[in-house]
């Protein structure tokens, strides 16, 4: 009997959760449309940065493309545990499919190593494809026939 009451806790603890999530997202998302927060002003951010818009309109796109987020009005400074509710390997997951989408080759893990920080935000996913780009490998020279 005492386990239904703890599942019967947990299921309560789980749902109200879950409300309070949505409601935060639809409180933000009503926030932002309110103030104007728009896709051209998240990629104008990285315009100045010099950053290709390739890769802001990108990472805006992929992310508002999920069914939860339909239409989203992100910054670049949402942290994907707050906003996205990902973890350290989904944000793995989304940086290689983004990787792949931009036509890109990820590099080797000794490359991969190097960046000196994780990605929590979009902000870091934008900064983490230039670095990404950056790193792409030349091509080889042609061998030359004799």
């Amino acid at each position: 009997m005492t386990l239904l009451g703890i599942l019967a806790l947990l299921a309560l603890f789980v749902t109200v959760w879950v409300f309070y999530s949505q409601r935060k997202i639809r409180r933000l998302r009503r926030d932002r449309l309110a103030n104007g927060i728009s896709r051209d002003q998240f990629i104008e951010t990285f315009r100045k940065l010099g950053i290709s818009d390739t890769f802001s309109t990108k990472v805006y796109d992929y992310y508002g493309s999920q069914k939860a987020l339909k239409d989203f009005p992100f910054s670049p400074d949402d942290r994907y545990a707050d906003i996205l509710h990902d973890d350290p390997e989904d944000i793995d997951d989304d940086a290689v499919k983004l990787v792949s989408q931009l036509g890109m080759i990820l590099p080797p893990e000794r490359i991969l190593r190097e960046y000196p920080s994780q990605l929590r935000t979009l902000r870091d996913m934008v900064f983490w494809l230039e670095w990404i780009r950056e790193r792409q490998p030349t091509e080889a020279p042609q061998p030359q026939k004799q």
